[in-house]
Parts: C-alpha cells; structure tokens; sequence
C-alpha cells in the first residue's frame, strides 16, 4: 500500500533529492538523498534514518559545502518527517 500525502492526498513514491542543511551559519547541499515525493504536489519526506545518516555525513566532512549523499536508502515511512 502506497502512502498517502498529508497535503493533498496525493501518492508518495521513492524518489532522490538535493537538500540544503545549515550547520554553524554554513549552508551545505547534500546531493541524491533518498526521499518519499508526492506525486501531485511535490512534497517531500524523510526517514529518521537518512536524516540521522545527512547528519553523519555532515559531521565526517566539516568544511565541506557540497556532498554526495552515501547513507542507507529510505526503506521504512514508519517514521518520516517532511522536508
């Protein structure tokens, strides 16, 4: 059974994304991270486990302000939270 979006009801399909997170006042892109978007509207979410796994990343590569997402895949919605 396919998830529903809490915007518009819409289908969420697995799907990567570029994300921007701030870290100390610095913007960093995380490129091709896995997230669920909804097909209708464009909204996106993300596992606690890909969050948990950008933070990682961030933490392992300080000063870097582009980076290549190389986490776990966002195989569970059982907890996710919007982009």
């Amino acid at each position: 059974m396919m998830a529903r979006c809490h915007v518009c009801d819409g289908q969420m399909a697995p799907a990567n994304s570029t994300l921007t997170r701030l870290r100390g006042g610095r913007r960093i892109q995380i490129v091709d991270v896995p997230v669920r978007r909804c097909s209708s509207c464009g909204e996106e979410w993300l596992s606690a486990r890909v969050i948990k796994a950008m933070d990682q990343l961030i933490a392992a590569n300080p000063g870097a302000t582009v980076l290549d997402y190389s986490g776990p895949e966002d195989d569970s919605l059982s907890e996710t939270h919007s982009v």
